[in-house]
């Protein structure tokens, strides 16, 4: 008989001895939690492949966040830390301060591989398509009829950059970037090392060293362009020629830029800092593979003209007038070129043909 206010209460049963249970409810052994400096660090495992994955495909921020599950805010900053830290880091390397016998090794390199003297670089530049930046109006609106930004470049005769100039408004012209760029003010100011005037020949009147552009950049004394296409001697269309020959090393340059990084067949959806260090980074990495391989590897002659077709942009072509001492600088490279000294064979051939 049970007493009052005491009541029997139910207890489990002792658990199991088997050596299955045993398993199953031992104990896991603690670890000791590392400190918070022996934690691995996992950004830089995703700072170089996301940075690459975008400039080598052009993906915009969303598809890389989500193929590294990072957020898209991240990737924009891993994007543009990277792309700063190689233009910091590598543009002493690769795109050194040009010194006079630098410009003599490119000199050298123009009349050995294109058979142009006293040519101390190829310049163009290009448009680059971006999404319209904020309160900008038509600053950045070309005659395209798209947004851009303009990237200017010399390169030599191994279709390397040797120096850019980045960021320049999309509604200006070449003439007015080149004038305004570091490259045209240290060029007027005869202070970028360049040799002085030698001759084109033993015992001729000495000539200056120049950069060869196009019908939208001014002939000046340290810079000669081709001759408007009308009303042409045989003279001047073998000069023509010539000099579109040398030139047209920069052009492969843009082509093999943009086989290597396709972001350029996209509008760079980023702020304007932001792609001004991509496309430096782009610039100098293009430097360092040109170190490593042969160009002629990325693609075909087709390739290379088809990327820079539809990618690049030239920019709009404008007159200038030319002085006296620039139209006399022009005149010894056409009696240069049309010398024996300085004809090739199949110069008179290839304007036969045209």
């Amino acid at each position: 008989m049970r007493r009052f206010g005491h009541s029997r209460r139910w207890k489990p049963p002792p658990p199991r001895r088997g050596r299955r249970h045993q398993s199953r409810v031992a104990p896991t052994p603690r670890t000791k939690t590392p400190d918070r400096g022996q934690i691995p660090h996992r950004k830089p495992t995703l700072q170089q492949p996301s940075t690459h994955l975008y400039l080598a495909t052009g993906d915009s921020y969303t598809t890389i966040s989500f193929s590294y599950r990072v957020g898209i805010s991240t990737v924009s900053s891993i994007v543009n830390q990277v792309c700063d830290a190689l233009w910091r880091t590598m543009q002493p390397l690769y795109m050194p301060t040009a010194t006079e016998d630098f410009w003599r090794n490119v000199a050298a390199g123009f009349h050995d591989r294109w058979n142009f003297p006293h040519c101390i670089g190829a310049i163009d530049g290009k448009h680059v398509r971006i999404q319209a930046p904020p309160a900008s109006g038509s600053s950045f609106y070309n005659y395209k009829k798209y947004y851009s930004t303009v990237l200017l470049g010399l390169v030599d005769a191994n279709c390397k950059f040797i120096t850019v100039d980045v960021g320049s408004y999309g509604k200006e012209c070449d003439s007015i970037i080149f004038s305004n760029s570091t490259l045209g003010k240290r060029l007027s100011t005869y202070s970028l090392g360049v040799p002085k005037d030698e001759p084109l020949v033993p015992g001729g009147s000495p000539v200056p060293y120049v950069i060869v552009g196009d019908e939208g950049f001014p002939l000046q004394r340290y810079m000669i362009r081709p001759y408007p296409r009308r009303n042409l001697n045989d003279e001047k269309r073998v000069y023509n020629y010539r000099v579109s020959r040398c030139r047209r090393v920069v052009e492969n340059v843009f082509g093999i830029v943009a086989q290597r990084w396709r972001l350029y067949f996209r509008p760079l959806q980023c702020n304007l800092d932001t792609v001004h260090k991509v496309i430096k980074a782009t610039v100098i990495l293009h430097n360092y593979l040109c170190n490593k391989c042969d160009v002629t590897t990325v693609g075909s002659p087709e390739e290379i003209l088809v990327a820079y077709s539809t990618c690049w942009k030239s920019l709009e072509k404008t007159a200038a007038a030319a002085t006296k001492e620039n139209a006399a600088i022009r005149n010894h490279f056409v009696n240069f070129f049309n010398s024996p000294e300085g004809s090739v064979p199949w110069q008179w051939r290839h304007i036969a043909n045209t």
